[in-house]
């Protein structure tokens, strides 16, 4: 991991790529290392799995045993049966969609109903029992996903599922955080393109985990930041779909979820989930509606005594001022040239005698002029 950290300073030093932070990955894979060393945290995740999926039949999670676990043993329950990878040709026959299906249901419960999700389901964490049932093992990598983010991932992943350009792209943009080198307009055409070349696939080329790939690496090129449990998520479906596609390469991730997705989708409308979002919102504006008339008076005060200062750190708002003070020099510049050529002109014309104030006034002009052309040379 100090090695890791080293690395990432390096990169991040050299600022050759200013919109990616591998610091922020290895700070992740630190946590979750750390995570998967200390098995008390693990046994909590697992309990809470098997308090939702007790009642499933396709589904198995192993049973703790709290009064030997410590956080360096975890003891729990042992599941007759053979790892996915271990299986046969022969014992995988006429099983393989089946299990893909059950795979599947599994984990977009675990992401959209619970809330916390396991983000390593390959076959190798998969155990078949001898009654055709899966179960799920080695719950290191664990995902957890915070109200705000689990609803911004939904609107993302049903925007996925519908094929809406738009959509996703303010999905992705409400999601991550924008830095200053963000340029929306140019991420927009990428998604478009992403989202529409994707969708014009056909169903067996139709993989979800390329058109995500593509979406995270495009978000990090035009500098959106997006949070490291959306990309465990992104994790957790991309080894879900290469698992199903090794049981069954003809199984389509997004043909399946579909249904499911599109139910969430009408769950999300229900007047319920409105109305608790709505008394939810109301007792924010309480809180400022309360706060507002106190806040009001001390701006008040600060703004009649002079004691309120306006910290401007926007680059365009610098920029601008820089454009403004370059183009005041360049016109002041511009009139007393515009000055010295006509005092040459009428001069040389006859007009005025070349006396020695006008010869002194012509060598102020010169040594005005070079100054101004040293000052914006020196501005460049």
């Amino acid at each position: 991991i100090e090695i890791l950290y080293y690395l990432a300073k390096k990169i991040e030093s050299s600022k050759k790529y200013p919109n990616f932070s591998p610091t922020t990955f290895v700070e992740e894979f630190e946590r979750y290392t750390n995570q998967e060393l200390n098995f008390l945290i693990e046994a909590g995740y697992i309990e809470k799995f098997y308090n939702f999926f007790e009642k499933n039949d396709g589904i198995i999670i192993p049973k703790i045993y709290r009064e030997f676990t410590t956080k360096n043993l975890i003891v729990m329950q042992h599941i007759q049966g053979k790892k996915l990878r271990e299986l046969t040709q022969k014992e995988l026959k006429n099983k393989r969609k089946n299990i893909a299906e059950t795979l599947v249901n599994s984990c977009l419960k675990q992401i959209f109903e619970i809330g916390t999700f396991h983000a390593d389901l390959h076959p190798g964490n998969l155990i078949l029992t001898k009654n055709n049932k899966i179960a799920l093992i080695d719950f290191g990598i664990i995902g957890t996903l915070t109200e705000d983010i689990k609803s911004k991932g939904t609107n993302l992943y049903i925007s996925l599922i519908l094929g809406e350009p738009e959509e996703v792209t303010n999905a992705l943009m409400s999601l991550g955080k924008k830095t200053r080198n963000f340029n929306q307009s140019a991420f927009q055409a990428e998604v478009t393109q992403i989202i529409t070349a994707w969708h014009n696939t056909s169903l067996k080329q139709h993989r979800i985990t390329t058109m995500m790939h593509h979406l995270l690496n495009t978000s990090i090129k035009h500098g959106l930041q997006i949070p490291t449990d959306a990309i465990l998520l992104a994790k957790a479906l991309v080894t879900v779909e290469g698992t199903c596609l090794q049981l069954d390469p003809n199984f389509n991730f997004v043909k399946f979820s579909q249904p499911y997705i599109e139910k969430l989708a009408k769950q999300k409308l229900k007047s319920q989930s409105t109305l608790k979002k709505f008394l939810s919102q109301s007792k924010k504006f309480k809180d400022i509606a309360y706060n507002l008339p106190i806040q009001s008076y001390e701006l008040i005060k600060k703004l009649n005594t002079g004691d309120i200062t306006i910290d401007i750190d926007d680059i365009e708002i610098k920029n601008l001022a820089n454009n403004i003070s370059n183009s005041t020099t360049m016109l002041s510049t511009m009139l007393i040239i515009s000055a010295f050529i006509v005092a040459m002109a009428l001069i040389l014309s006859g007009k005025l005698q070349l006396s020695q104030i006008s010869l002194i006034i012509i060598f102020i002009s010169i040594l005005v002029m070079t100054i101004i052309a040293f000052i914006i040379i020196k501005r460049r």
